[in-house]
C-alpha cells in the first residue's frame, strides 16, 4: 500500500498544531479515515503528528493511500515517491504558514 511520510518543522508549540488540526483526536496525533473518494478506497488514512523540537515544533503527515481501479494498481508502487510526496508536502507548509500567521499575529 502507497504511503507518504513528509515532515517539516515549524515554531508553533505542538499542541497548537493539532488544535488546529483536530476536531478531538488522541493526544500527540489526529488521524482521519477516508469515506468516500474518487481516487482512494475508503479506509486510507492520513495522521497528522507533532512533537516538540527546538523550541517549536516537529511535525509529520503520514498517509497510507490504497488507491482504486486498474491505474491506481499501476501507480501504487510510484505513487509516494513523485507528485503525491511533493503535494502533501506544500499542503502541510501552507497549514503550518497559516498557524504561524495566527501565532505572530497574536502575540
Amino acid at each position: 500500500m502507497p504511503t507518504v511520510h513528509v515532515v517539516d518543522q515549524t515554531p508553533v508549540t505542538p499542541e497548537r498544531v493539532l488544535e488546529a488540526a483536530r476536531d478531538s483526536s488522541a493526544p500527540g496525533s489526529v488521524k482521519g479515515v477516508v469515506t468516500d473518494s474518487n481516487i482512494f478506497k475508503p479506509g486510507s488514512t492520513w495522521e497528522i503528528r507533532a512533537t516538540p523540537e527546538n523550541g517549536g515544533s516537529r511535525v509529520e503527515v503520514i498517509g497510507v493511500r490504497h488507491l482504486r481501479g486498474f491505474r491506481g494498481r499501476l501507480l501504487a508502487p510510484v505513487f509516494p515517491l513523485g507528485l503525491a510526496r511533493r503535494t502533501v508536502a506544500d499542503h502541510l507548509r501552507h497549514f503550518l504558514s497559516k498557524i504561524e500567521e495566527r501565532e505572530s499575529g497574536s502575540g
